[in-house]
């Protein structure tokens, strides 16, 4: 009786953890959609770095392309938030505005603010880039 008890706590618990593991497998979309967001806060604390730092930094030239960045980061992860129909586009602007933004960003090489930004716009692209091409996200 003690043994069956034992197989059947076995049982249940990888049972319950296979389930465990597949319910935290997340899509590319998901993915997209975190990245999305993470590379919009990102870009607004990179903005503010330049805003504050100036010179280069704060010239229209840096900061359009990273307010961009931004704008179509939280504009494609709010399209795909609800599904919409328009966010396979949304998703290939904001690839496109975060390769932009990583160009830019990259121009300052001996800064680990910016490159870490860079970075971060690169990985967004990429991923979204693969949810543009595949087709609506979710």
């Amino acid at each position: 009786m003690v043994k069956k008890s034992i197989i059947t706590l076995a049982a249940c618990s990888l049972l319950s953890a296979g389930f465990t593991y597949a319910a935290l497998a997340q899509t590319t979309e998901q993915i997209s959609l975190g990245n999305a967001r993470a590379c919009a806060t990102r870009c607004e604390a990179t903005l503010k770095y330049c805003t504050d730092k100036k010179g280069r930094y704060g010239e229209a030239a840096t900061t359009n392309v990273i307010k961009d960045c931004i704008t179509a980061c939280k504009t494609a992860s709010e399209f795909s938030a609800r599904n919409s129909a328009y966010a396979k586009e949304a998703y290939a602007t904001a690839a496109k505005a975060c390769i932009e933004a990583a160009k830019t960003c990259e121009s300052f090489k001996d800064d680990e603010k910016m490159l870490a930004t860079a970075n971060e716009c690169r990985k967004t692209a990429s991923n979204m880039q693969k949810v543009a091409s595949a087709g609506n996200p979710k």
